[in-house]
């Protein structure tokens, strides 16, 4: 094969690639749109969380489920004593 031939097909096969991509375009933006959409849901509930006055009452620890029960949005300082479980079951 001469590099004429070579350099035919090498046009040719950039061409093809060249179309395929072309093709993807719509998909590729339908991706784009979910991706942002999602990262944006993700950021503002994320930052409802944090600056929500109940999580910054709680410590990270006293935050985790009380033998596997989520922790209620009451929860208060007082009846951090009765918890249903030892620390040692938490774990």
């Amino acid at each position: 094969m001469n590099s004429l031939e070579q350099a035919e097909d090498l046009k040719a096969f950039e061409r093809r690639l060249t179309e395929y991509i072309h093709c993807l375009q719509p998909a590729t933006g339908r991706w784009r749109m979910l991706l942002i959409v999602v990262s944006v849901c993700t950021a503002t509930g994320a930052w409802n969380w944090l600056i929500d006055p109940e999580t910054q009452k709680l410590s990270f620890h006293s935050s985790r489920s009380e033998c596997g029960k989520p922790p209620s949005r009451a929860w208060t300082e007082e009846n951090s004593s009765s918890l249903c479980c030892k620390k040692s079951q938490m774990f």
